[in-house]
């Protein structure tokens, strides 16, 4: 079940009403209940698999707790190579998945289903082997309650694309017996209805332009071509960003408060500005259960560089095996690098062009992010450079966009709009979290007309084919 389905339309106000009328010891089971229904909605037998996790991580806290010296560092191994095995096995190997699917093993790669593979399978393991990690720092006592423990891993907000939450966080407020509030539920509904925009208007519109380009990139102009590159730029952002939007804007209904993700990323100024601002939980990850351990043993010594890359190499794994994944890590890797050796004199810019120059290169970098293949890459990272200075290469042919010419021009309008919104939001210095509460200092009118103006916008504007969220593939 996706967010923007309409079973989850059905879903959710039922969910949220019952758990409002429901006495406080009865609630966690009902959304613990309720999530194994959202989860199990698609493919019911991926439900094995979570529990498999939640058993092994529940009780692996529970042993490091309880043990001492070398019983603790046994327990934790367990924890992380168990994990480890589901998440290669399915997303990497295919071996396991195989078990469960009869088509055939071809090339290195598995000729799966678009089942075989658990959606989300990657945020729950991150999320399960951190609260581990917790608790062998002594940072967090193991939760004693399976129940509560299933739900946070489980939590169907958050559950199949995120934000990652730690259980410092999220454990506690499980544990409260949250009050029903108005302003909760005018924000949650605020960020739902402000994340469907972000989704079935901007992304999957833009998304008719960008898989134009990406089907053919040589019959497409220079111009052109980069326009598709910052499109798909923009789609990303507010596919994933729509995404939570909409998961915190759930949780929210029910009195939850889940981290932020994004921090108007394409507002930034450089890729290191850029990485502090886009996917903030999955960041925070690596830098505290990957990079802090290794810093520590000083694996690279007190260079800066092997972090770096190890840092942008896992994060290309953790999106997918492919070698487009993992040179698109490396390739970060690199501008990065060159940033930091040339901070100086890039900050001498003015801000806007440090913004419109941040959003070219990491536009350029994510086309190996959206190709299917380094071949596939290669020729629009071609087209992206010959044709400044060839005949037609800064052209835009209508005939080309022949049966999405409105598509296209509906398609730069929002594109401009979201980016205008980003630039001036982070030259303000005005968090995500304050631009969406800005509708509180309208009047009521102003407040209610710009609700009708979103939602009339989603209904006449919206592409209602239920494309997938593109990081359910994660």
């Amino acid at each position: 079940m996706v967010f923007h389905s309409t079973a989850f339309m059905i879903f959710l106000p039922i969910v949220t009403i019952i758990y409002w009328l429901l006495p406080g010891k009865g609630r966690v089971a009902w959304l613990l209940a309720a999530s194994c229904f959202f989860y199990m909605y698609a493919v019911p037998w991926y439900i094995l698999i979570i529990m498999t996790m939640i058993l092994l991580d529940f009780y692996a806290a529970r042993w490091i707790d309880a043990s001492a010296g070398r019983a603790r560092r046994t327990a934790l191994a367990v924890s992380i190579f168990g994990n480890a095995f589901l998440l290669i096995g399915f997303k990497y190997t295919g071996v396991i998945a195989l078990l469960f699917d009869s088509t055939s093993y071809e090339g290195g790669h598995s000729v799966l289903s678009q089942w075989a593979i658990p959606i989300g399978l990657s945020f729950h393991t991150l999320q399960s082997v951190a609260y581990v990690v917790d608790v062998y720092r002594r940072k967090i006592k193991p939760e004693r309650s399976l129940m509560h423990f299933a739900l946070f891993v489980m939590f169907y907000p958050q559950m199949i694309a995120g934000p990652i939450e730690r259980a410092a966080r999220m454990l506690p407020q499980l544990h409260k017996q949250q009050v029903f509030s108005q302003q909760n539920m005018v924000e949650g509904g605020r960020l739902l209805l402000w994340g469907l925009f972000q989704k079935l208007v901007v992304a999957d519109r833009l998304a008719l332009v960008v898989d134009r380009v990406y089907d053919n990139p040589s019959a497409f102009s220079t111009l052109e071509v980069w326009m598709a590159a910052v499109l798909f730029m923009v789609q990303i952002y507010c596919d994933f960003s729509g995404y939570s939007d909409m998961a915190r804007g759930s949780a929210r209904l029910m009195g939850y408060e889940l981290s932020l993700n994004f921090n108007h990323p394409l507002g930034a100024v450089s890729l290191q500005d850029f990485w502090s601002r886009w996917h903030i939980t999955l960041t925070d990850w690596i830098r505290a259960y990957l990079l802090t351990p290794m810093t520590r043993k000083r694996i690279f010594g007190t260079r800066a560089t092997g972090y770096i890359v190890c840092m942008f190499l896992f994060s290309g794994l953790w999106h997918g095996s492919s070698l487009t994944f993992v040179v698109w890590g490396l390739a970060n890797a690199g501008v990065y690098l060159m940033e930091r050796r040339w901070k100086a004199p890039l900050q001498l810019m003015p801000k806007l062009l440090q913004m419109v120059g941040n959003l070219a290169v990491v536009s350029f970098l994510c086309v190996l992010f959206r190709a299917p293949s380094l071949e596939v890459a290669w020729q629009v990272h071609a087209r992206l450079l010959d044709g400044w200075f060839q005949p037609g290469g800064l052209s835009l042919s209508i005939e080309r966009w022949q049966g999405i010419e409105s598509d296209l021009w509906l398609s730069l309008a929002l594109a401009v709009m979201m980016l205008a919104l980003q630039m001036v939001s982070a030259a303000r210095d005005l968090s995500y979290a304050e631009l969406v509460r800005l509708p509180d200092r309208l009047k009521s009118w102003q407040r209610w007309t710009l609700y009708y103006a979103v939602l009339t916008g989603i209904l006449l504007l919206g592409v209602f084919e239920e494309r997938p969220f593109l990081y359910l593939q994660f």
